[in-house]
C-alpha cells in the first residue's frame, strides 16, 4: 500500500485523513438526524459526509492498487513455481505442491488475502454514505425553505 500512496504524493494528490467527529455523525440514530434543526448543523454534517465519502473512496482504491499489485506478484510466481515441480501430476496438484514449498509464496499469499478482506470491507461503504449525505441534503434544504422560503 505504500507504494500506491508515494504514487498519490508523486501526483501531488494529497493522502485524505477522516474528518473529526465523523464517529458522532455516523453513529447518530434516525430520530436525531430526523430532528435536526439547524442550518449550519445540517451543512457541517454534509460536509463531514462529503469528506469522509472522499476519504472511502481513496483507501478503497490504494487497496485495490496494492491488492492488484501483490495478486499479480503471488500469480505469476506461483505460476512460475508450479511449473517447476516434477512429476506427472495435475496444474492442480503442482500448484499446491509449489505453494507448501515456498514460504515466500505462503507469505505473499497472506498478504494478498489481507488486502482482499479489506478491499470487500471497503466495498460499499462510499454507497452507503452517499446516501446518508442524500439525507442529509434533504433535511438542509428543508431548512432552507424554512428559514428563507420558497
Amino acid at each position: 500500500m505504500q507504494r500506491s500512496k508515494q504514487k498519490l504524493v508523486q501526483m501531488k494528490i494529497p493522502i485524505l485523513e477522516p474528518p473529526d467527529g465523523i464517529e458522532e455523525v455516523l453513529s447518530m440514530d434516525a430520530i436525531a438526524v430526523g430532528s435536526i434543526d439547524d442550518m449550519d448543523l445540517a451543512s457541517s454534517m454534509q460536509y463531514k459526509i462529503a469528506q469522509f465519502i472522499a476519504y472511502v473512496a481513496q483507501q478503497y482504491r490504494i487497496v485495490n492498487s496494492a491488492y492488484n499489485e501483490r495478486n499479480d506478484y503471488f500469480i505469476d510466481n506461483w505460476n512460475r513455481l508450479s511449473a517447476n515441480v516434477a512429476g506427472k501430476m495435475s496444474l492442480t496438484e503442482k500448484k499446491a505442491i509449489a505453494l507448501e514449498q515456498s514460504e515466500r509464496l505462503k507469505t505473499v499469499k497472506k498478504e494478498v488475502d489481507e488486502l482482499r478482506m479489506q478491499k470487500e470491507l471497503l466495498e460499499g461503504w462510499a454507497d452507503h454514505l452517499q446516501n446518508l449525505y442524500d439525507v442529509l441534503k434533504q433535511m438542509h434544504y428543508r431548512l432552507r425553505l424554512r428559514d428563507f422560503g420558497g
